[in-house]
C-alpha cells in the first residue's frame, strides 16, 4: 500500500490527560493538521480521583521478575486510560477513512517489547496497553495500517518534534538543549548535529527530574504542576482547593502580575531554578559534571566527569510545552525572566570552568528560546511512527 494513502496520528499520554493530532508529512517537515484533541481521564465515568499507585519498589521488583500482579483498582484505572486514548483517536479520525498509522508516547518504564507499561510512579501499570488499544480500535472499525510499534518517551518525542516539525528549534543547529514543562518535565538534547536520548547519557548527565535543590526536585519547581504545588505551600492553600478554584500556573502568573507576593516568590523561584538548570547543562556538556546538585535517588552511581562531548558549547536553550507558554506570557512582566537571566548570567560569570571568550560574549537573550511547538511530543510520536513505517516498507 502506498504511503500517500495513509493518514498519521500522534498522541501523548500524561498523568491526567491525552492529547493528539493528525500530522501531515510535508517537504517542509511534519505539520499539524486540523484541530488537536485533548481528553482528560477525570471525564471518564469510571474515573476515581483517589487512586494510589502500587509501591514503586514492588513495581520494580515485579518488573524484574517478569510477573506483574495487577491490583483490581489498577485494572479499573487502566481501562479508564485505555478508553480515553481510544476516545481521543476516535475523535481525531471522525469520518475520515484510513488506513491509519499511530504513534503514542506514554510515561513510565516500558515492558520488554516496549508496548506496555511495567512500572509508573503516578499511575497504574498497563502491561498490554497497545494491544488493548488495538482491540478497541478494531471494535470501532478504525483501520490500522500497522500495529502501534512502541510506547515512546515524551522527552525523546519532544526532541523529535523540535527536530522534524515545521518551526522546530532543533532545526539548523548543532548543539541545543530542550526543557519542557507540563505535569512533569522532559529533557531533550542535540549534540554534534544529532539527537542524543538522555537514556544514553546516564553515566555523565542526568535527567532534570532526577536532580534536586534545597530539598525539592527540579521537577517539583519547574513543571507547571510543581509551580502550583510551590504556590500552595507559600499561600497555605491545599493544592486540591487551588485546582477546584481553577488556579493553575497561568493564574498564579496573573496574580504575580497583580503584585500577589506569594505568587511573585513562587515564580521568582521558578526563574532562578531554571537558570541553574540551564547553567548546569552548559557546564556539564562543556566541562563534565561538577557535583553542584544532589540526586533524588541517593543510591545512584556518581556521574563521570569524562564524556565524549567535552568541549562542546551549547548554542541554544529551548523552553517548551506549558512552561514555555508561561514564559511567553511573562515577556512583559519579566517576573520569571529576570531571575532566570540574572541567575544564568551570574553563574556563567563566576565559573572558572568555561572558556573566557564564551563567558564574555554570552547573552541570555541570545541563548534562550521559547518553543512554539506546544505539542512537540505529539508531533514526535507521529514522526517516530512514520519513520518506522517507512523503514518497514523499505525492508
Amino acid at each position: 500500500m502506498s504511503s500517500a494513502k495513509t493518514r498519521l496520528l500522534g498522541l501523548d499520554g500524561g498523568a491526567s490527560k491525552v492529547r493528539g493530532s493528525e500530522i501531515s508529512p510535508t517537504p517542509r517537515g511534519f505539520e499539524f493538521e486540523g484541530v488537536p484533541v485533548e481528553n482528560e481521564y477525570r471525564n471518564h465515568p469510571d474515573h476515581f480521583k483517589d487512586y494510589s499507585p502500587v509501591d514503586i519498589d514492588q513495581q520494580l521488583s515485579e518488573k524484574k521478575s517478569g510477573k506483574i500482579n495487577l491490583r483490581k483498582d489498577e485494572i479499573k484505572y487502566g481501562h479508564v486510560i485505555t478508553d480515553t486514548i481510544v476516545k481521543t483517536i476516535v475523535d481525531l479520525v471522525g469520518q475520515k477513512s484510513g488506513p491509519w498509522i499511530i504513534g503514542l508516547g506514554f510515561p513510565g518504564l516500558k515492558t520488554e517489547n516496549n508496548r506496555g507499561i511495567a512500572a509508573m510512579t503516578n499511575g497504574p501499570r498497563l502491561p498490554h496497553l497497545t494491544s488493548d488499544i488495538e482491540i478497541k480500535l478494531k471494535y470501532e472499525q478504525i483501520d490500522l495500517l500497522n500495529p502501534i510499534h512502541q510506547l515512546g518517551s515524551d522527552a525523546d518525542y519532544c526532541g523529535l518534534g523540535e527536530e522534524h516539525g515545521t518551526g522546530g528549534l532543533f532545526k539548523n543547529i548543532d548543539n541545543a538543549y530542550y526543557i519542557g514543562g507540563g505535569t512533569g518535565v522532559a529533557d531533550a538534547l542535540k549534540l554534534h548535529g544529532k539527537l542524543v536520548p538522555l537514556n544514553n547519557t546516564q553515566d555523565w548527565l542526568r535527567k532534570s527530574w532526577e536532580m534536586k535543590i534545597g530539598g525539592f526536585s527540579f521537577e517539583s519547581i519547574l513543571s507547571v504542576r510543581g509551580i502550583q504545588k510551590q504556590y500552595s505551600l507559600k499561600a497555605g492553600v491545599h493544592i486540591h482547593e487551588l485546582s477546584e478554584k481553577g488556579i493553575y500556573a497561568q493564574q498564579i502568573l496573573q496574580q504575580a502580575q497583580n503584585n500577589n507576593q506569594q505568587a511573585i516568590d513562587t515564580l521568582c523561584e521558578t526563574g532562578k531554578t531554571l537558570g541553574m538548570l540551564l547553567f548546569e547543562r552548559i557546564e556539564t556538556i562543556a566541562c563534565g559534571w561538577q557535583n553542584r546538585f544532589e540526586f533524588i535517588n541517593v543510591k545512584r552511581n556518581h556521574l563521570f566527569p569524562d564524556h565524549s562531548y567535552l568541549g562542546t558549547i551549547l548554542e541554544r536553550g529551548i523552553i517548551g510545552q506549558r512552561l514555555g507558554s508561561l514564559l511567553q506570557l511573562d515577556l512583559d512582566s519579566r517576573i520569571i525572566w529576570e531571575e532566570l537571566e540574572n541567575t544564568l548570567s551570574l553563574m556563567i560569570g563566576k565559573t572558572e570552568n568555561l572558556p573566557e571568550p564564551f563567558k564574555l560574549n554570552f547573552k541570555p537573550k541570545n541563548f534562550i528560546r521559547i518553543s512554539s511547538l506546544r505539542n512537540a511530543p505529539v508531533l514526535g510520536a507521529a514522526v517516530d511512527a512514520w519513520n518506522t513505517f517507512l523503514k518497514d516498507t523499505d525492508a
